[in-house]
């Protein structure tokens, strides 16, 4: 039954009511309907606030999203020529409509979200008159809640694509064209359902085959514009125009009056899609790509597709296994037995069946988004089975309860749907002229351009895919790079039409200096150097545990600025088989404890294949090249290169120094470790095998390149007398003096030459001005020449207070210079001094964190904070490594062996994340 039909009804009258705008008489059967509008409304509001609910907490665009504003961003006599073009695009409408949708309500990333939530939240109400027509409300308000909370509809219904504008045009279309089936009579009657027995009810069915041959011109027109919609929005939605049309052959005999209506409307729909089909050659251009032996791939395609559909892209595990093969079985008990919704249903299902063969036959990695048309149409017939109630209800309740349930754990608790941004920030802050930028896949420029706030441009292979890489073409490429570049960021999505092999990656690692590997959630972002150093110093040879030994190579010889890489080339010599593959680690060694490390597997890549150390001969030696990144907040000093050799199944390193002839390594010139256990070895195994000068701590990047300083910009000294040098920011940590010492980092920049040693003085006076501590010395400690510091360059120095002894008062951290003569450089009009904090003591926290801190205690949600201290260690001027890029798994095993292998960074071996995903 429709709602339009209850002005129809001719039946005793009662008591006449209006219900949304409609004039009805109430005889025994209008408080169903009346409490079938309001529970669709219950429903619809639940799924608006699920569609709604931390949206602007889903974080960055997915690429496809980014697509889709890049192109809404262009002006219509521009997008139609491109999207022609343009191989596996998709019609035009929703681009346009998301045009117009950011022009009204901003350009933000949530606003561009929002574009998909109208749709989505429509498909409810939309499930429920397609329900209702093919059985009856209660089925239909079982598929409208399904479609509320089900995990397929939910995740598309908040990214901004058109699948779920496609399938509400596509659900408007079907219900159009249920209507215009049944012509103005009863639905139950027109599709073989029986009303009842009931004299009322007779006279309502004979009224109905009365009007059932009138036709309904308003509904088709309605129905032909919003098929032509559906066909513009996406080339799915155009196979379910195709699948109507179907139906109303199949049904020709039995329902004879609809045929010619829906040739003629399906006839217009070509002809208004015809331009689109002429126009775009691409699409055409895409064709060659179907190939049959893809068709393989279909059942798993078809299992993983319906798996989504019950359990959320990306589902996995035994919830979802049950989830899907609940809803298989309810689906298979729901599908209707008369011949009329049979057909429908069937036919429906098929034309989304042949949607998704002629994907995978594309060769297109298999997406839940594909079946997000015939989504509702499935909910529908579960919900057709779930309405018998009894064990049914319940069993099929609770499986797909399995199913959902996962979802919306891990959807609705901190779940981002991408971390693009993280990539290309870090790029940025870190970039350096000469840098050159490579990304996989045409596809990754667009959200690259999207993010990306840097001056470097980028390269791009390959250019188009598919076909995946050429390696030929590529290894020119790279070696034009290579050429060309200093340094390279590379980053790593989307390899599995790009550069299924990974070629790019491991031609890099043959001829380039990795210096860092980092995972995020989308990409991963490798840093290489390219060029080898123009001077270079011998690495001092080593034996490690009479296994492995080093033999030759050598570092760079001249300096490395903080945030750049030390190169190194390691000649290995295998002693005696390994047995398993061994593990290398490089650290850098500060004279004040400043340090930085890396972990790196011992691959010999010579060959096209890597080998570890476990399938070297005797007496083979294999180069292997490394490099380590020197983070920007590194100070400038002299360092010590040292490397250690371990095994990865144990963490124990090998004692270095000892050979295979039970002499020591210092008979034959070797560095050595003194005597004892490895596992008792200081630093945990490490023997220094070179020496790097480290200068330029911070040059060329701005303050805040890593974490941020606290602007200042004082200058001190100038003139005829003194030397120039800018207090350019500071960053102070932790926030509650009253707990540990205060660790203050000084930016210093200087402003042309100097050759005179200055002194920054530290000290902490009360609000009466009195001096309760003062500290001078050297500038960075006295481990950088002053002669050295090149014009303009910015250094760091980190100087420490201890107030956690001090009486309560208020305190005034300030911060002065002083040459090598004791005079004190002025600084600008005011006072010699510069403030660089202000305490109160005892410290109490500021009034929003005491409110937070709460909040906290009130609802039982303490939030575990990082230590306060591990945070300084990442890059800072701590004793221990710093772990750029770690992931989370391999600070664990750090953690746990601290004592053996310091925690390091930069695995070489990350893998992305998996994510909920789909396009």
């Amino acid at each position: 039954m429709h709602w339009g039909s209850l002005s129809r009804w001719r039946v005793p009258p009662a008591v006449e009511v209006t219900w949304l705008g409609k004039r009805a008489t109430y005889s025994g059967r209008l408080p169903a309907v009346i409490a079938a509008r309001m529970g669709v409304a219950a429903i619809v509001l639940l799924g608006f606030t699920l569609r709604l609910w931390r949206l602007a907490h889903l974080g960055d665009l997915e690429f496809d999203e980014i697509v889709s504003v890049q192109y809404a961003t262009l002006p219509g006599s521009t997008l139609l020529p491109l999207l022609a073009g343009a191989l596996f695009e998709h019609p035009p409408a929703f681009y346009l409509a998301l045009g117009w949708w950011r022009w009204v309500f901003g350009p933000g990333d949530t606003a561009a979200r929002l574009s998909s939530i109208l749709p989505g939240t429509l498909t409810i109400p939309l499930t429920y008159a397609v329900g209702a027509h093919l059985r009856d409300r209660r089925t239909g308000l079982i598929a409208a809640l399904l479609v509320a909370v089900a995990p397929l509809p939910l995740f598309y219904s908040r990214e901004a694509r058109m699948y779920a504008l496609v399938a509400a045009l596509g659900l408007a279309s079907l219900w159009l064209f249920l209507r215009g089936l049944q012509g103005p009579s009863p639905a139950s009657e027109l599709l073989g359902q029986g009303t009842g027995g009931s004299a009322a009810d007779q006279g309502r069915a004979d009224q109905g085959r009365a009007d059932q041959g009138r036709p309904r011109p308003g509904v088709w027109l309605a129905y032909g514009v919003i098929g032509a919609l559906t066909a513009y929005v996406h080339y799915l939605g155009a196979l379910q125009m195709a699948g109507q049309l179907l139906v109303a052959i199949l049904l020709r005999r039995r329902l004879p009056h609809a045929l010619r209506p829906v040739v003629i409307t399906s006839a217009g729909i070509v002809l208004l899609a015809l331009p689109w089909v002429l126009a775009a050659r691409g699409t055409r251009e895409s064709l060659p790509a179907l190939a049959l032996h893809n068709v393989a791939a279909l059942p798993g395609a078809l299992w993983a597709a319906w798996r989504d559909l019950a359990a959320g892209p990306d589902s996995a595990g035994v919830p979802a296994i049950v989830g899907a093969l609940t809803l298989l079985a309810l689906v298979l008990a729901g599908f209707p037995r008369r011949p009329i919704p049979g057909t429908i249903a069937g036919a429906m299902l098929a034309t989304g069946l042949a949607g998704l063969v002629f994907v995978i036959a594309l060769g297109k990695p298999v997406q839940a988004r594909y079946v997000m048309p015939i989504a509702p149409l499935a909910f529908i017939l579960a919900a057709g089975a779930l309405r018998r109630g009894g064990v049914t209800l319940a069993l099929g309740g609770l499986g797909l309860l399995l199913g959902f349930a996962p979802f919306w754990a891990r959807y609705y608790t901190g779940y981002a749907r991408a971390d693009y941004s993280s990539v290309t920030r870090r790029i940025a802050a870190l970039e350096r002229p000469g840098d050159g930028v490579l990304l996989t896949g045409p596809w990754q420029a667009w959200y690259f351009d999207y993010y990306y706030t840097g001056s470097l441009g980028h390269e791009v292979l390959p250019r188009d895919a598919p076909p995946a890489l050429d390696p030929e073409r590529a290894r020119t490429r790279l070696e034009a790079l290579v050429a060309e570049k200093r340094r390279l960021w590379f980053v790593q999505a989307g390899l599995a039409q790009a550069d299924p092999t990974n070629f790019v990656e491991r031609w890099l690692l043959r001829h380039a200096w990795p210096a860092t590997r980092e995972a995020h959630q989308n990409a991963v972002l490798s840093h290489y150097a390219l060029q080898a150093p123009r001077v270079t110093r011998p690495l001092r040879p080593v034996t490690y545990g009479g296994r492995l030994r080093l033999v030759g190579g050598w570092v760079d010889g001249e300096e490395v600025p903080a945030g750049d890489v030390v190169r190194l080339l390691l000649e290995l010599e295998l002693l005696q088989p390994a047995g398993v593959d061994l593990k290398g680690s490089l650290r850098l060694v500060g004279i004040d404890g400043q340090r930085a490390a890396v972990d790196f597997d011992l691959l010999d890549r010579r060959d096209v294949g890597e080998q570890g150390t476990s399938a070297w001969g005797v007496g083979q030696r294999v180069l292997i090249r490394r490099g380590i990144w020197v983070p920007a907040s590194l100070g400038p000093q002299p360092y010590s290169v040292r490397l250690v050799v371990y095994d990865p199944t144990t963490l124990l390193p090998l004692l270095p120094g000892v050979g295979d002839d039970g002499a020591t390594g210092q008979a034959r010139g070797e560095a050595v470790a003194p005597e004892g256990r490895a596992g008792d070895l200081p630093g945990g195994g490490e023997a220094p095998v070179a020496d790097v000068y480290v200068t330029q701590s911070l040059a060329a990047l701005p303050p805040g390149a890593e974490s941020p300083f606290r602007p200042i910009g004082r200058r001190f000294g100038g003139g005829d007398e003194f030397d120039a040098l800018e207090l350019v920011g500071v960053r102070a940590a932790p926030a509650n003096p009253s707990a540990e010492p205060l660790t203050f980092d000084l930016l210093w920049r200087l402003d042309g030459l100097s050759g005179t040693e200055h002194r920054s003085t530290i000290a902490v006076v009360d609000t009466s001005g009195r001096v309760w501590a003062e500290e001078t010395r050297p500038l960075f400690g006295g481990t950088f020449a002053m002669h050295d510091w090149r014009e303009g360059e910015t250094l760091a120095e980190r100087r420490a207070v201890d107030l956690t002894a001090f009486p309560p008062g208020g305190y005034r951290i300030l911060v002065g210079l002083v040459d090598s003569r004791g005079r004190a450089l002025p600084a600008g009009a005011g006072p010699d001094m510069v403030e660089l904090a202000r305490f109160e003591l005892p410290y109490r926290r500021p009034l929003g964190e005491r409110l937070v801190g709460l909040w906290q205690r009130l609802t039982g949600r303490r939030r575990r904070d990082v230590p306060l201290r591990a945070s300084l260690g990442r890059g800072r001027w701590s004793g221990v490594a710093t772990r750029h890029g770690a992931p989370p798994g391999r600070e664990r095993t750090a953690r746990s062996a601290h004592r053996l292998i310091p925690r390091s960074v930069m695995a070489d071996t990350v893998p992305p994340r998996t994510t909920l995903q789909g396009r």
